[in-house]
């Protein structure tokens, strides 16, 4: 009898994880090309939200807004939108540099911090103090999570004047005062 519930379970268990990789959502197969640039059209299901589309396709929401506009409107179930099958394409905002790769970013000019186990986006704010904003226009593949031991962009470098320098405007601004 144990048996026999244990059995019915374990096939429950299986048919959730099937039906789970069966209605799982995939990129569109579907690609056009447009004006010389290539799309998939990705036809928006039931329930399917800007956001998760923006996920399968590593895109911003911001991005699908600007290629399809009538999205403004609404998206509705059944339409069908363009999605630029080139990621470089897809962040067209931005093009700083890759935070995968961390040869290619100029340390020179910017302020690099390796990510640590546990930290998130909010932590990193606080600590360089940093808008959201400002975090994925200097990294735009952290949209998809922050992973230990990423390399990020936290802010630009600034050119500081010599000391001496300091001093003279400082005596300066007094004089002005004055």
């Amino acid at each position: 009898m144990i048996k026999n519930k244990f059995n019915t379970y374990c096939l429950s268990c299986v048919f959730c994880l099937v039906s789970l990789v069966y209605i799982a959502q995939t990129k569109s197969t579907n690609i056009q090309t447009i004006d010389g640039k290539k799309f998939y059209i990705h036809k928006i299901q039931k329930s399917q939200s800007l956001y998760a589309i923006s996920k399968i396709y590593a895109v911003t929401v911001d991005n699908l807004y600007l290629i399809n506009p009538e999205l403004k409107l609404g998206a509705k179930s059944g339409q069908e939108i363009k999605i630029p099958v080139n990621s470089s394409l897809s962040n067209t905002s931005t093009n700083i540099a890759s935070t995968s790769n961390t040869s290619l970013l100029d340390t020179n000019k910017f302020i690099t911090y390796k990510v640590s186990k546990g930290e998130t986006f909010y932590s990193i704010q606080r600590k360089f103090n940093v808008s959201e904003k400002q975090l994925n226009v200097y990294n735009p593949s952290i949209e998809q999570g922050l992973k230990e031991g990423q390399t990020i962009i936290v802010g630009e470098k600034t050119k500081r004047k010599p000391l001496k320098e300091q001093k003279e405007t400082k005596q300066l601004a007094s004089v002005i005062k004055e």
